[in-house]
């Protein structure tokens, strides 16, 4: 067995002593230690100590739910795995998840929540649970309800994400910041980068702050036919990266999404296809780049039809919207058409009727007429293939 190993330069690792006030420094016995943001999962610190004998296993450091802070941000270890190998020291392999999470994980037991919205639910157990947070308004409900059977044990968090599926949001935290929104409410409203992943004299500048060390972008012919991107930025700047912030490649062919400027020259091309960060992770205590994951967002049964955002068709299925209907979709409708937050509630009413004819008396747009298909000429049905209806619009002069 080795006597030593080197060690990583590290901030700030500690783990609280059980039942007391203080704290233990282990960072000087740490060898390996990840950082992992995600839209898909809590944050999370994995880290591999070198422990020979397993002296501070056997003290109890690593027990599971025992605290743990990283440069100032707090997590609580979830697992815990020891290993002895020939010619390898003695290693525990710890990976801690945050701690607010962990304690929403953990809180149980059957309730109901009355006349509140799913968004003013996450709000207040975002305070409880001592976490910032980004929300989405929506629409109140009669009830909210924490289940606890035979067959259904949920807890706060659980019910947090199904409260999120419901309205087609996303609820995730990172770096304690609990997100509960849509994703493309989300990523209008986060930072955006620019990553030049040219070649030769269109490549990016090796001082570039955003200079893509290695990529990889992805499409296929999927539910959704957007495309994913993996890239490795440096460090200093890329772990300012959060999920939900965005990315608009350049020089990217039709990854980039671009629209010709004047003259149609590339150098004039707009990139009009944003991705969105989906996870961030790094190793400390080295120079390696930061692996970034992100991609165009999934179309949903209620996403305009937006390039920057997806493809920018709108699949099989989506409604058209009209007076009297309710739903996280006529949200998203209040919301592009600029109507004041207070009046994006999900409900299409007076003024939401109102905002969408100014709207269309803006655009030159009227009323919608839906033809069906066997109404019209024998002789013109051929151009319309299998469509069995067909929408045109009457322009208000």
């Amino acid at each position: 067995m080795a006597d030593s190993i080197s060690v990583l330069q590290l901030g700030d690792l500690k783990v609280a002593e059980v039942g007391t006030e203080r704290t233990a420094e282990i960072s000087e016995s740490v060898t390996e230690l990840n950082v992992q943001l995600s839209s898909r999962q809590p944050s999370s610190i994995i880290f591999k100590v070198y422990d020979p004998d397993f002296k501070m296993f056997n003290a109890n450091y690593f027990q599971v739910r025992r605290e743990v802070s990283y440069l100032g941000y707090k997590y609580e270890i979830a697992s815990v795995t020891i290993s002895r190998m020939p010619g390898t020291p003695d290693a525990v392999h710890v990976r801690c998840g945050s701690r607010a999470v962990q304690k929403l994980a953990r809180d149980k037991g059957a309730f109901t929540w009355n006349g509140i919205t799913a968004a003013e639910f996450a709000r207040q157990k975002a305070d409880e649970f001592g976490m910032q947070m980004f929300i989405q308004q929506s629409i109140q409900v009669d009830s909210i309800t924490r289940i606890q059977s035979d067959e259904r044990d949920e807890s706060t968090w659980d019910v947090l994400q199904r409260l999120a599926a419901d309205l087609e949001y996303v609820c995730f935290e990172a770096y304690n910041v609990l997100y509960f929104t849509s994703e493309d409410y989300l990523l209008e409203r986060q930072p955006h980068i620019s990553v030049n992943i040219g070649s030769g004299e269109d490549g990016a500048d090796p001082e570039d702050p955003w200079y893509p060390y290695a990529f990889t972008v992805q499409t296929n012919d999927d539910d959704w036919a957007g495309s994913s991107l993996t890239v490795k930025l440096p460090r200093v700047n890329a772990q300012g990266l959060r999920p939900g912030m965005g990315i608009q490649l350049l020089r990217g062919g039709a990854f980039t999404g671009t629209t010709p400027g004047a003259g149609g020259t590339f150098e004039a091309r707009v990139p009009t296809r944003t991705h969105m960060v989906t996870d961030v992770k790094w190793p400390e205590g080295t120079n390696e780049p930061v692996s970034v994951n992100a991609r165009t967002l999934k179309e949903t049964g209620d996403t305009v039809a937006d390039t920057s955002v997806g493809r920018g068709v709108i699949p099989f299925g989506s409604r058209n919207l009209q007076e009297g209907d309710t739903g996280s979709d006529v949200q998203r409708l209040q919301m592009a058409l600029g109507m004041p937050e207070n009046l994006q509630d999900g409900v299409f009413g007076k003024r939401t009727l109102s905002a969408v004819k100014a709207w269309q008396r803006e655009n030159k747009l009227g009323t919608a007429t839906t033809t069906q298909i066997s109404e019209v000429d024998a002789a013109d049905r051929s151009f319309f293939g299998e469509l069995s209806q067909i929408t045109t619009y009457d322009v208000d002069g």
